[in-house]
């Protein structure tokens, strides 16, 4: 009864800690890394910036307005000297007004010049994004990939030890039997043990690898797995192709040309500086004022003049304006053709940047492929080395079993075959990582 009680209290507590688990595949795991990654907000940062740029340069086009207006406290004398000179004493207020707009006719196309270089800054900061998403899924694959090797790993060293146990409890019961000696049951119990420490290992780095992943993803508390990467079909590539598909495919090299592109279209905002512009400006202006004394030579003129209100002011006496004002800055000290040899300067470097980063992709690919084609040899020959183990240890366990091998022998052929098993599942899974190598050097990562 307490046995049932036992086994059915350790499936609740199982079925307990399995609810709990949230299992994330690896497109949930995705969306939650681009949402923390650091790199990826800042490019969504830079994509808002490019797009007010844009929506402020096309704003030029408009005219501009400005309206101003004030009031002002007045009183002193001073002497008039223009025509009969007259000592003039006074003391007002006073109300203005104006409203004033301009309208830029010409600029030497710096306006529209603008727009298309804000627009390519917005293009090349979309590209930087799609980029740094790549980077970002292929560090997850990476990860994933880890993951599943770490399992792998643990299956293995489970078989292995499962087969250890299997043995320990044949030879316990030989030892009683008096079929075999007590020393080889000491040794086959000292196996057990060193490969119960595999497992344990083994678990370990799982864990690790896990908690490492569950920090870079700064998920909330609680505990977590992770599905297996899915599939892929192994590819036979040709570097030549490779190296001509990522020059179109790589978002990094892209923004590296956008970037020239804007710099090469800021050339005719720095040329307009010396080139005529037009501009067209017109508006209004008001003012009115109240005296409170106005004295000429000692005579108060107030007593013969009405004041009209200085409201009434401001509705008749306004004066408007229109006009065109044409500015040619004929010599600026040749201060354009310095910025425009800087431009030409910076717009070079961006060229070598480029040249640098296709060599760069250039050899990533071929070293991918070096490594790809190593991965392929190696896997082939862990795949010829299981079969070879486990023919020796098939052999040898048979030896054991008939009384003609010691069980030295026979540890060394299971060393040898979970070995084997592990050399293939890590051969395997270098394989699939080159093959996510390949495809995030020439471009073709998941975005």
């Amino acid at each position: 009864m307490k046995k049932i009680l036992l086994f059915l209290s350790t499936l609740c507590y199982g079925l307990n800690l399995s609810a709990q688990t949230k299992v994330l595949n690896f497109q949930e795991t995705l969306q939650m890394a681009i949402q923390q990654n650091v790199g990826i907000r800042k490019a969504q940062n830079t994509i808002e910036s490019a797009k007010w740029d844009v929506y402020g340069s096309k704003n030029m086009f408009l005219p501009n307005a400005t309206f101003n207006g004030g009031f002002n406290f007045q009183s002193g004398s001073n002497l008039l000297t223009v025509a009969t000179p007259s000592l003039v004493a006074s003391t007002f207020t006073g109300l203005s007004f104006q409203a004033n707009s301009n309208y830029v006719l010409a600029d030497g196309g710096a306006r529209k010049s603008q727009v298309q270089v804000s627009e390519k800054i917005g293009e090349a900061a979309n590209s930087q994004l799609r980029f740094t998403r790549q980077q970002v899924v292929n560090d997850l694959s990476l990860a994933f990939l880890q993951l599943s090797l770490d399992r792998r790993l643990i299956e293995i060293t489970t078989q292995n030890w499962h087969l250890s146990q299997e043995r320990d409890t044949i030879l316990t019961g030989l030892v009683k039997a008096g079929l075999r000696l007590s020393n080889e049951l000491f040794q086959q119990q000292a196996q057990t043990r060193l490969d119960g420490q595999q497992v344990i290992a083994a678990k370990n780095a799982l864990q690790n690898h896990k908690i490492f992943l569950i920090r870079r993803l700064n998920l909330p508390a609680g505990d977590y797995d992770f599905q297996e990467l899915p599939e892929e079909g192994l590819t036979n590539y040709s570097g030549q192709d490779l190296v001509a598909s990522a020059y179109t495919k790589r978002y990094d090299l892209l923004t590296l040309k956008q970037q020239r592109e804007a710099i090469a279209l800021r050339a005719p905002i720095i040329q307009s500086a010396l080139k005529p512009q037009l501009v067209a400006s017109g508006g209004f202006t008001t003012a009115g004022r109240h005296l409170f004394q106005q004295n000429i030579n000692g005579n108060d003129v107030l007593k013969t003049i009405e004041q009209r209100n200085i409201v009434r002011q401001l509705g008749n006496q306004i004066n408007v304006y229109a006009g065109l004002n044409l500015v040619w800055n004929i010599f600026d000290r040749n201060q354009t053709k310095t910025a425009l040899a800087k431009n030409r300067i910076e717009e070079a470097n961006r060229e070598l940047d480029i040249t640098d980063k296709q060599d760069q992709i250039r050899a990533e690919i071929n070293q991918a492929l070096t490594d790809y084609e190593t991965a392929q040899q190696q896997f082939t020959t862990a795949q010829a080395q299981l079969s070879a183990a486990q023919a020796a240890f098939e052999l040898q366990e048979g030896r054991f079993q008939n009384g003609l091998a010691p069980l030295v022998d026979l540890f060394v052929a299971q060393s040898a075959l979970a070995s084997a098993k592990i050399n293939v599942a890590r051969a395997g899974i270098q394989l699939r990582y080159q093959q996510k190598l390949i495809q995030f050097y020439v471009g073709d990562g998941q975005e």
